[in-house]
């Protein structure tokens, strides 16, 4: 069942590029020599990065000898993934047998290699040594309390073994592992009543196990542990270069903590959800074998200790646990809380197991014996089907093309910056977390490339004026060079330092001082000739801990010869067996083969082909916008009504259209049919939980499409009633809009996708109004004016559109339907402004609200051009009475009304306004000013921008400019009739560049590049 899925090829799993990469350099360490090096030499452009040392290392190896077997190193990640999970079933079923009958057991395996936590760690995740330690945990489990029950060499040496390879798999599962030992060593010692006789007998074989096997993995984890230290993974936040989540993004909500994915997985889909779960299957039956240990069998103390594990970890999953995350070092060591997911998925499996085994227990006192084997097969074809579906949408993920078996200049591929120097993808390092505390900035991206592409040994020896390179002696792990200079002097070598380096010259040990800001080594040299070497060896403390971790397996050896490790023989609980034939099993393994089969070729809710001839399946609203032949808005998905101080989560999907070269981004708003937005607008957009971002310039396909999810907030107090969700697209460097073909709304930047509708719900929650002023001002006996916004910070100009958020209430129930004025009056009391509106708009009149339930207007409006300068009182004027809002500043600027001298005359007329002449004037640094005079014909409530383009006499563009008129500071929305502009250009043309010129100029909509008018002007004088 998990063939088809690795056949085809390497998952793209959010860490696989990091693991993949560090297996490629363990492998390359491994064929030049030094197979035990814990530096990556060509991690980081070359510059080497301290991954090995840092990670537990037994996943690494496995892979590193398939592949040393000949099988290329894509294949041996697959091959290495396939073994594990189906270890995870037979591990799942062992542990299972120490509690449960052969039927199951058989579930547990099943609900374990399934847990859709284990499959989206190999796939969509990665995490391929988070995938070995879940592995081995149900062996080491079933390990340990087959120690409690039967104390013998082969048990405890089983024992050793197993826990050592788990510390040896994962850096975290381990600390997991413990306080689950401990729980179940209670557990089974409350059954079998050995606490309160033998305790301390009962103790000491579990905890000698755990003694060996720390001392025998000593050699990894405490160097680890302390040079962690000097890394930026335990720097303080805001001081590091990596970008290593906060564990609080990774807490797991209770309602996605049982849940199947959002939408059926979809190879054409470029960024899936990121679904996080137990699995539905595991958890219906998890309960259920709850409902049957309580009222059952309650004497399954043992059982019970499963219980307490699940709930324990799906507690420290969920944010319910953040004080304890707060109050002990547990982002350190755990890092993410969803892993606790691998440990509540183990428990839910066994308790699936037992309601099986419940189920089969009742089948037996409802059915007759010829019935019983019918209905027992049924029971756990149906509980496997369960479970093993549960896993099934995870097993269809995005493919990615690695190198088969990269070498050195691969590796140093690997890590990409962008040309602002931004790493954008680390290669072998999830996000740059191990990197040197030294190492504040990043060096250059190409200082050592070129010698790689030359497939020679990169001479990371930095030689400066006065100094002359004799001999050098390159090696993997350092270099050897003859260097001859003339004087004192400090020598850098381009490499990271990182304890385990090293500097001798003339065979004397020098002192290595990372350099500023980059971190690399530099030593101080003599005049003359020097030999000079620089070595990465075993630290110290390595070489220590090395020796105690061979003293530990001397000694456990030492036992094992001597037969010390002695006890008496406690049997664990006799279970029943009610072993399902092999037929049996054969023929659900068959069934459960035949339905993959066919949901591999026809659409379901779990896999789907969504994409057909670009027209988006399955999806609530399609719409199929074009946005300037860029992106095809294919359709959303999200509910058609919503309650207004509720959240509610809506995704839309875009296609490419042609190849993306730049960065894009896109929006969703919710708005009227005035244009006025009633959703919150954060800085950053609110996502699901489940979305997954997408690169915003590269790995878009046209047969691709991408998922864009938004949780929307609507602004409180919004009027019930029928709203736009409006969509944008845009080019992020520049904050270019793309024009949908089809708008239809105020803004022509924005398309309206759909209609949601808004209702007031059952009942008002306790929420921040979102307003400036929160004094209620009674207007009438039955109406409350009890809140407002009025932005008083802000200079207001003439033309720009005014704001005012006014919040309302009434006490009883209204008649009629209400109107309203605006007013901004001057000094002297006379009104400037009169802008009538009606109280909750014209679709939610008064008549229409509900008693004690807030309603908001949003008004918006632009100041007429001739609004005079000063701070004028803002009022509404309600029912015959007035309430004062608070006053505004505006400020007219200075205007000409008599032409002025114009060197270059003409006369253009482009509608709004007629362009009376030009003007040139040549600057020192090799730019021109252009001056522009513009006698205003009309006044305009469109924000038109001016573009310029000049070419040259071959028809060249050669420079050009856009803008708002007079530098940005002149809208056209603020223009009076018969007033003059004088507007201003720079453009990059020197003063002999002007020869033979034209310039072509007019106003066009930014927010529809539709020009109003244009004109040329031709041969330019200078």
């Amino acid at each position: 069942m998990f063939l088809p899925t690795f056949y085809w090829g390497l998952a793209c799993g959010h860490d696989t590029e990091a693991h993949f990469y560090r297996v490629a350099q363990l492998v390359l360490n491994i064929q030049n020599g030094h197979p035990f090096l814990m530096w990556s030499p060509d991690l980081l452009r070359g510059y080497g990065y301290p991954i090995l040392g840092q990670y537990a290392p037994l996943s690494y190896w496995l892979i590193a000898l398939l592949n040393l077997t000949g099988i290329h190193l894509s294949a041996s990640f697959r091959v290495f993934i396939f073994i594990t999970l189906f270890f995870c079933g037979w591990g799942g079923y062992h542990l299972g047998r120490r509690y449960l009958s052969t039927a199951g057991s058989f579930i547990v395996g099943l609900a374990y290699m399934f847990a859709p936590y284990l499959i989206y760690n190999s796939t969509e995740r990665g995490a391929f040594p988070e995938l070995l330690g879940l592995m081995l945990l149900p062996w080491v489990l079933a390990s340990f309390d087959a120690l409690q029950t039967r104390r013998s060499l082969q048990t405890f040496t089983r024992s050793v073994l197993l826990f050592t390879l788990l510390v040896l798999s994962h850096n975290v599962i381990p600390f997991l592992a413990v306080p689950t030992i401990g729980i179940l060593w209670i557990a089974r010692g409350w059954e079998n009543g050995e606490l309160r006789n033998h305790t301390i007998n009962y103790i000491w074989p579990s905890l000698l196990v755990g003694v060996f096997a720390f001392v025998l993995t000593l050699f990894y984890w405490l160097p680890a542990i302390v040079e962690l230290q000097v890394t930026h993974s335990r720097g303080e936040a805001g001081q590091t270069l990596h970008s290593w989540s906060y564990y609080g993004e990774h807490f797991i909500p209770l309602s996605e903590m049982v849940r199947m994915p959002d939408e059926p997985a979809d190879s054409n889909l470029n960024n899936p959800p990121l679904t996080r779960t137990m699995g539905m299957g595991q958890a219906i039956l998890a309960v259920v074998g709850m409902a049957a240990l309580l009222w059952l069998d309650h004497r399954r103390k043992s059982l019970l200790g499963w219980v307490l594990i699940g709930t324990l970890a799906i507690f420290l999953a969920t944010s319910a646990s953040d004080f304890l995350w707060q109050a002990r070092p547990l982002p350190t060591f755990i890092q993410l809380p969803s892993r606790l997911l691998g440990l509540s998925s183990l428990a839910a499996a066994i308790l699936a197991g037992f309601a099986v085994d419940g189920l089969i227990k009742i089948n037996t006192a409802f059915f007759s014996s010829r019935w019983r084997p019918i209905a027992r097969w049924i029971i756990v074809f149906l509980c496997g089907l369960i479970v093993t579906v549960s896993g099934w949408p995870w097993l269809f993920p995005q493919y990615c093309s690695f190198p088969v078996n990269p070498d050195a200049l691969g590796i140093v591929q690997a890590t990409r910056w962008e040309e602002s120097g931004r790493v954008i993808s680390w290669g072998g390092a999830a996000s740059g977390e191990t990197l040197p505390v030294w190492t504040t900035a990043l060096p250059p991206a190409d200082q050592l490339f070129a010698d790689y592409e030359a497939d020679v040994p990169p001479q990371r020896l930095v030689i400066e004026d006065g100094m002359v390179l004799e001999t050098w002696e390159p090696a993997i792990a350092g270099d050897v060079y003859q260097l001859q200079v003339e004087q004192p002097a400090v020598i850098t070598y381009q490499a990271l330092y990182f304890p385990g380096w090293q500097a001798w010259i003339n065979g004397r040990s020098a002192t290595i001082n990372p350099s500023e800001p980059h971190g690399f080594m530099t030593v101080e040299i003599e005049s003359g000739l020097s030999e000079v070497e620089f070595r990465f060896l075993p630290t110290p403390l390595r070489i220590t801990t090395g020796v105690i971790s061979l003293i530990a397996l001397a000694g456990l050896l030492f036992l094992l010869g001597r037969g010390a490790i002695k006890g008496r023989e406690v049997e664990a609980t006799p279970q029943t067996d009610q072993s399902l034939s092999f037929v049996a099993l054969l023929g659900i393994t068959i069934c459960f083969l035949l339905i993959r089969m066919a949901i591999n070729l026809i659409d379901t809710p779990i896999r789907a082909d969504r994409l057909v001839d670009g027209q988006l399946q399955m999806v609530d609203q399609s719409t199929n916008i074009p946005f300037d032949q860029e992106f095809m808005h294919l359709g959303y998905s999200g509910p058609a009504v919503v309650q207004r101080d509720e959240p509610f989560e809506v995704v839309q999907y875009w296609r490419p259209l042609d190849s993306i070269g730049v960065p894009y981004g896109f929006g969703l708003r919710v708005a009227d049919d005035e244009g006025r937005v009633w959703s919150v607008e954060p800085e950053l957009p609110s996502r699901p939980f489940t979305h997954t971002g997408f690169n915003s310039r590269i790995g878009w396909q046209t047969d691709q499409y991408l998922r864009d999810g938004y949780i929307l907030s609507l602004i409180p107090g919004i009027p019930p009633g029928e709203y736009w969700l409006e969509a944008e697209a845009f080019q992020r460097h520049v904050a270019f809009a793309l024009t949908p073909e089809f708008s239809q709304g105020v803004d022509p930047s924005k398309a309206r996708i759909g209609k949601i509708v808004v209702e007031s719900g059952r009942r008002e929650r306790t929420v921040d109004w979102q307003i400036n002023q929160n004094s209620p001002v009674e207007v009438n006996s039955a109406l409350s004016l009890i809140g407002w916004s009025v932005p008083e910070s802000i200079v207001w100009k003439p033309g720009d559109r005014f704001s005012v958020d006014l919040l309302w209430r009434s006490d009883q129930s209204l008649s009629d339907d209400l109107q309203g004025q605006l007013l901004v009056l001057d000094g002297a009391g006379d009104v400037l402004v009169d802008y009538p509106f009606s109280l909750g708009g014209e679709s939610y009149g008064t008549s229409l609200w509900q008693r004690n339930r807030p309603i908001r207007d949003r008004l918006r409006w632009p100041l007429p051009p001739d609004l005079p300068s000063g701070s004028h009182p803002v009022v509404v004027e309600v029912d015959g009475r007035r309430v004062d809002l608070g006053r505004i500043t505006a400020e007219a600027p200075d205007r000409l009304f008599e032409p002025p001298a114009v060197a270059q005359p003409a006369d253009e007329w482009l509608q709004i306004a007629t362009l009376l002449g030009y003007d040139l004037e040549f600057l020192d640094d090799g730019q021109s000013l252009l001056y522009l005079t513009w006698r205003v014909e009309e006044e305009t409530s469109t924000p038109y921008r001016v573009f310029v383009h000049v070419r040259n006499a071959a028809g060249e563009m050669i420079a050009q400019a856009d803008g708002v008129p007079a530098e940005w500071t002149r809208p056209t929305t603020g223009w009076l009739a018969r007033e003059y502009l004088v507007d201003r250009y720079r453009l990059s043309l020197t003063a002999g560049e002007w020869e033979g010129t034209t310039i072509n100029l007019g106003f066009y909509n930014p927010s529809t590049g539709e020009r109003l008018a244009e004109v040329t002007l031709e041969e330019v004088n200078r």
